[in-house]
């Protein structure tokens, strides 16, 4: 069988040339990887080292922000999952969440986001359906910074 590694490696991130993607593995040297830090007492320190082997997906990927454009301009062209599995996973469920996206709405825009965190880092997506213009915000410091200037910059990419 092939790992899942492997599998994300063959199946999306090569055809799509995300380049700087990958399933994050302990051994690996990951050339411009941004070191993990955390605020303890309004002290900024290393993150401590933890094992994210077993979380395959969820915290376990890494990638930067032209990468991440890359992956939300191939799910929204139709070019790695069919039409019928894109509108499932921007679909809404239970609690305004679909499979891994919410979907929100400004004042006067649609759009579908995600956000999430570990240790010592997190990011939030973000893609205006009106406007056609995507907000990624990735950053290696935690407890989560993206949410200090987050909704000042849905603003400004929405056109607020």
């Amino acid at each position: 069988g092939m790992s899942y590694s492997d599998f994300l490696d063959e199946n999306f991130f090569k055809p799509l040339q995300m380049v700087h993607t990958g399933q994050f593995e302990r051994e690996d040297i990951i050339p411009g990887r941004a070191a993990q830090y955390i605020i303890d007492n309004d002290t900024l320190k290393n993150c401590p080292w933890y094992d994210i082997s077993f979380k395959a997906g969820s915290g376990s990927i890494f990638s930067n922000v032209s990468d991440m454009y890359k992956w939300y301009r191939a799910l929204i062209n139709n070019k790695i999952l069919s039409p019928e599995s894109v509108d499932k996973l921007f679909s809404r469920y239970e609690y305004g969440y679909g499979y891994g996206l919410g979907r929100g709405k400004s004042l006067f825009h649609m759009y579908y986001e995600h956000e999430g965190s570990t240790w010592g880092v997190s990011a939030y997506i973000a893609y205006y359906l009106t406007k056609e213009r995507f907000l990624v915000i990735l950053s290696n410091v935690s407890p989560d910074r993206v949410k200090l200037f987050k909704d000042e910059l849905k603003d400004i990419v929405s056109g607020m």
